[in-house]
């Protein structure tokens, strides 16, 4: 499989990703509210801080698909968290902890997921070569 076909793969499965973070951050803010009441209730609103996680969160999860070394990968998503940690803290600790950990914990499965996806398909594409016999993964 050539780089493009993977990035290819690695940038849909880190939208889904993305996707992903919105609708976990949407179930978190409900749970928040559920046992705590409204945030704006008390003189703030979450706008701010989400916007600014999503953000990074969706170009840390771009360039970690286009990456070709999971070193760099690992770079950027730690990056991201620094970057977050240092903006949310210590002015909003509630929301630093559940934007990093969200952050690392849903970067990382992307990363570990379409790593499985780019292998299985470039392992079935070369059982599909000429000169393999189709199914049993041996050479003819």
């Amino acid at each position: 499989m050539n780089y493009v076909s993977a990035s290819a793969l690695n940038l849909v499965v880190h939208a889904a990703f993305c996707f992903a973070f919105v609708v976990v951050n949407d179930w978190g803010l409900t749970l928040y509210k559920q046992f705590v009441g409204e945030a704006t209730s008390r003189g703030y609103a979450p706008g701010g801080a989400t916007r600014l996680a999503l953000g990074v969160f969706a170009i840390a999860n771009a360039a970690i698909a286009l990456s070709p070394w999971k070193i760099l990968k690992g770079a950027w998503v730690a990056g991201a968290i620094v970057f977050l940690t240092f903006h949310l803290l210590p002015t909003h600790p509630l929301r630093a902890v559940f934007y990093i950990a969200l952050t690392g914990v849903l970067s990382m499965a992307a990363i570990v997921l379409a790593a499985g996806i780019v292998q299985a398909m470039a392992a079935r594409s070369k059982s599909a070569e000429p000169g393999h016999e189709s199914g049993t993964g041996m050479n003819v």
